[in-house]
């Protein structure tokens, strides 16, 4: 069973899977300002007729530019479906960020960047080297040229290079 958002029943219908994707998470907090700031031609999503429809960023709007929304609405920003496509304003309210779900997870520049647990498990290794071995910690280094094969050399950590 499904809802399409316009009031009407429910519906039941087969579906396949690679039709389906979970909500999206919110915006984030500062949407507004990263939409001020982004170049134009950025993806987002507009709410029209009970759907989200991929349309492309133009810039902020203004009233009277081929919208139906007025700043009574919100921050206005102007949106094309295409390059063909009339330019429209409409109010934030009835823009999502242009996520899309790839390898079970939203992506797309307003995602937050989620580690995996192996990348996690990497950076605290790497935490835990720099601390065992501080900048100034004097160090053996194992040689590994053929001439000078099994023998350490004294040294000292200069610096720590994430890899």
């Amino acid at each position: 069973d499904f809802e399409l958002g316009d009031g009407a029943p429910s519906r039941r219908a087969a579906i396949s899977l690679d039709a389906l994707r979970p909500a999206p998470p919110p915006p984030p907090s500062d949407f507004e300002k990263q939409l001020r700031e982004a170049a134009a031609g950025v993806a987002v999503e507009l709410s029209e007729a009970g759907g989200w429809w991929p349309v492309k960023l133009v810039g902020p709007g203004e009233e009277g530019d081929g919208g139906s929304a007025s700043s009574s609405d919100g921050a206005l920003f102007t949106v094309k479906q295409d390059e063909a496509g009339e330019a429209t304003s409409v109010p934030l309210a009835r823009l999502r960020p242009g996520w899309q779900w790839k390898n079970s997870r939203w992506a797309g520049k307003w995602t937050t960047k989620v580690k995996t647990a192996k990348q996690i498990e990497r950076e605290a290794a790497f935490d835990a080297l720099k601390s065992a071995l501080p900048l100034g910690a004097t160090v053996e280094v194992r040689q590994r040229d053929e001439s000078l094969l099994g023998a350490h050399y004294a040294g000292a950590i200069a610096e720590h290079k994430y890899p």
